[in-house]
């Protein structure tokens, strides 16, 4: 069986990751040039249910101890007022995994590193896809393709694979999902402060 990954993302790399670790075969494409890109970007919090995720990727060590495990959760007003406190490290304490600050460079860098040979192929924008009873053919803006058995599309905020397979073209490009917060914080806090208006 063979799976392509459109996106080298976390979303994608994690995708890749599991999947082969099942014994699939993975081709992982990226429409941006170059692996560093795929590092940059500021720091993240993986809360307890992504830790456990990444723990059955065979990653949840390396990336806690690239990480510091989150304390206290405050959420201020931008005059600075507390409107509340959350006790992080306390679901930790009653046996989930702490949640931790790390780097988008160190988790990412994680996933390329335990994808070994299975690297994103960069600079292969997805242009659309098509499908029949057999196989998925992805099509890529510079007129390659690639055939596999399932598609998977991890290609973040413009999604044209999910745009293709749903038919509509006004699926937005929210560089932010709902419900996900920006905090700001430094990947080495023990505490994190989100400010809200």
């Amino acid at each position: 069986m063979k799976a392509i990954v459109i996106g080298a993302g976390v979303g994608g790399l994690s995708a890749g990751l599991a999947l082969r670790r099942v014994g699939v075969e993975v081709g992982l494409f990226e429409r941006r040039r170059d692996v560093a890109s795929l590092e940059a970007g500021t720091g993240l919090t993986l809360w307890p249910n992504a830790m456990v995720s990444l723990r059955k990727l065979g990653v949840g060590d390396e990336i806690e101890a690239g990480g510091s495990a989150l304390e206290l959760l405050e959420q201020r007003t931008w005059r600075w007022r507390e409107l509340r406190s959350f006790d992080v490290g306390g679901l930790s304490r009653r046996g989930a995994p702490p949640t931790v600050n790390v780097s988008r460079a160190h988790l990412t860098g994680t996933l390329l590193g335990r994808l070994g040979e299975t690297a994103p192929r960069t600079g292969r924008a997805c242009a659309g896809f098509a499908q029949d009873d057999d196989a998925v053919t992805a099509a890529f803006e510079d007129g390659t393709q690639e055939t596999g058995d399932l598609l998977i599309g991890a290609d973040g905020s413009t999604p044209r694979c999910a745009r293709s397979c749903s038919g509509r073209r006004d699926l937005g490009t929210r560089a932010t999902p709902p419900g996900v917060a920006s905090s700001g914080s430094t990947t080495n806090a023990r505490h994190e402060v989100c400010s809200c208006s």
